[in-house]
């Protein structure tokens, strides 16, 4: 009993400490050759061994300070064991420092899960933070340099236009507008019938996109053609065969294969929600999520993304964000837009709490302890009472 009675007190009495590991990689951002009042992006990964999505913000110290954001400013930073998080670090210093080296550091913070602050109560609990080094080198000198890959040609109906799929990463330290050229031969590839040229999207320094660029087709009746695909900046092409087809022969299809978002939130909490679009057809179709938020079937808010371009054959996460303004059972729900089509309805449940509100019992871990201790002084009472019958 003089034992075991200073465990019970002590298993009551303990002050648990909770907390998950943080990683970063890479933990060091080296951003060469970046120009007075130009751009640079690097990505790294956060990784956690907490099996529960956790929070994670930032803070970011050094002489670059100023410069120095992420793409975390409007949307919600979480990290579980199962999903790490990728999180685009951007500098963008102003054009009237002078030219040299420059050093900052970004610091991410955990905060703890819904469990641990939970748990916390009767105890305290740990916030756990990485940290990773960046050095910014300043340069007067433009480079121009990119690279190109992942080439493709669309087939397309009589009249529209065939669609030049390419991955660019933009390896210069100035904005890059890539031209595509479309030199098309005939089915024997014995004449050039044309060249065409049409300019794709702009991309920042350091930056990678896969473009569809849509290169008219005027001229070119039904039949199959040869196509030299060039991007000129980057000096990469490859040479394709598509087809120019009759009206109808190509059938524009799409699915909403998902509308997701994380399942509860306080009121005035911006909640970010994801519609996976499939794009079945053989061709790019423009799509946009179009629906509305209810409670007890009355509309709250009519909700609208922005237009995307999703290539055939491709999945595209459309995101937009709901700012509920009311507690109770939020339903979203809507449709994907696609080239004068509709998909099929999906929806997603969203609990709205007041701010502040908790739904968990604050004493719940404390009463485990009790319990747990009382049924241990019982099981000593036992044993004892055993011994003195026995003698």
């Amino acid at each position: 009993m003089k034992i075991l009675l200073p465990l019970v007190l002590l298993l009551l009495f303990a002050s648990p400490v909770l907390g998950a590991s943080l990683g970063m990689s890479p933990g060091t951002l080296n951003l060469d050759n970046v120009l007075r009042g130009g751009y640079a992006e690097r990505l790294v990964t956060l990784t956690t061994n907490s099996p529960e999505p956790t929070g994670v913000t930032f803070e970011v110290e050094g002489p670059a300070s100023d410069w120095i954001t992420t793409d975390a400013e409007n949307r919600t930073l979480q990290v579980s064991e199962s999903e790490p998080l990728q999180v685009k670090v951007i500098a963008e210093p102003p054009d009237d420092i002078p030219i040299g080296d420059y050093d900052a550091s970004i610091r991410f913070i955990a905060d703890p899960s819904p469990t641990e602050q939970l748990e916390g109560r009767a105890g305290g609990f740990v916030r756990t933070a990485v940290t990773g080094q960046i050095t910014l080198s300043l340069t007067g000198q433009q480079i121009v340099a990119c690279r190109a890959g992942g080439f493709g040609v669309s087939d397309a109906e009589i009249g529209f236009p065939v669609d030049v799929k390419a991955t660019i990463i933009n390896d210069g330290n100035t904005r890059l507008t890539p031209t595509v050229r479309l030199d098309i031969w005939d089915q024997f590839q014995e004449t050039l019938l044309l060249s065409r040229t049409a300019s794709g999207d702009t991309l920042l320094p350091t930056t990678q996109d896969n473009q569809i660029i849509p290169v008219t087709s005027e001229g070119l009746a039904v039949g199959q053609y040869w196509a030299n695909v060039v991007i000129e900046e980057c000096g990469a092409g490859e040479k394709f065969t598509f087809s120019i087809v009759e009206p109808g022969q190509i059938a524009d299809r799409g699915e909403l294969i998902s509308l997701r978002n994380k399942k509860a939130a306080e009121v005035g909490e911006p909640v970010s929600v994801i519609a996976q679009f499939e794009n079945g057809g053989a061709r790019s179709v423009t799509a946009r999520f179009k629906g509305t938020a209810r409670i007890d079937d009355q509309v709250v808010e009519v909700l609208e993304s922005e237009q995307f371009t999703v290539g055939p054959g491709t999945r595209q996460d459309i995101e937009f964000f709901y700012t509920p303004e009311s507690p109770g059972r939020h339903l979203i729900s809507g449709r994907v837009h696609y080239n004068n089509k509709i998909t099929f309805e999906r929806g997603s449940i969203l609990n709205v709490k007041p701010v502040g509100e908790s739904t968990e019992l604050a004493f719940l871990p404390l009463l485990l302890y009790v319990v747990m201790a009382i049924t241990i002084l019982f099981l000593v009472r036992l044993i004892v009472l055993g011994r003195k019958k026995r003698r």
